[in-house]
C-alpha cells in the first residue's frame, strides 16, 4: 500500500531519473552528429601544429571513432580502407588544401537498431598561398554501435555540388 512518505518517495526517484536523463543522457541521433563532427575537427589543420602532431591527433581519434575496417570513398580519390591508412590519407590533406576547416552542416540520420545512417552536408574551406577554396558534398555514413558510443564504418563523399550563384538584391 502506498502511503504519503512512499509516493514521495517514489516521485523524488522517478523526478532525479528524468533529471539525469534530461541532463546526462542524450539520444542516439545526438550522439551520432557528435561523432561526426568530431571526424571533422579532428581532419582540420591547426595554427602551429607540425606534420607529427597532426597525424598523431588524427589517428587517436580515428581509433576511437571509426570501425577497424572503416572504408572510404571519393570521386575523385582513391579508395582507402582501414583506421591507419584512412588516418595517413587524412594527415596528408592539406598537401593538397592547404590551411583546412570542415563543417558539418544539415545532417538526416535514421538509427535501426544497432546499425545508423547520416547524409551530412559537408562545407570543407581550405586557403593555401593566399587562395580561398571552398566545396560543398554530400557525405553518406554507416556507423555500428559499440556499447553507447557510434562507430563510423563507411564513408562515402558525393560528387562536389555544383557552385550556385549567390541571390542579388
Amino acid at each position: 500500500m502506498w502511503n504519503g512518505r512512499r509516493g514521495a518517495l517514489a516521485l523524488i526517484a522517478v523526478s532525479a531519473g528524468v533529471l539525469v536523463y534530461v541532463i546526462g543522457g542524450s539520444s542516439d541521433e545526438d550522439r551520432i552528429l557528435a561523432r561526426l563532427r568530431e571526424i571533422a575537427r579532428a581532419v582540420e589543420t591547426r595554427p602551429d601544429e607540425t606534420d607529427v602532431a597532426r597525424a598523431a591527433r588524427i589517428d587517436g581519434v580515428f581509433e576511437t571513432a571509426l570501425e577497424p575496417g572503416v572504408t572510404f570513398g571519393a570521386p575523385e580519390l582513391p579508395a582507402v580502407s582501414g583506421v591507419r591508412p584512412l588516418a595517413v590519407f587524412a594527415a596528408a590533406a592539406p598537401a593538397s588544401f592547404g590551411e583546412l576547416t570542415l563543417s558539418v552542416g544539415a545532417t538526416d540520420i535514421h538509427v535501426e537498431g544497432a546499425i545508423a545512417h547520416a547524409v551530412s552536408e559537408l562545407t570543407l574551406t581550405g586557403s593555401r598561398g593566399g587562395e580561398l577554396r571552398r566545396e560543398h558534398r554530400s557525405v553518406r555514413c554507416e556507423l555500428r554501435r559499440s556499447g553507447a558510443a557510434w562507430r563510423v564504418g563507411a564513408i562515402e563523399v558525393e560528387p562536389e555540388k555544383e557552385a550556385q550563384p549567390e541571390a542579388r538584391p
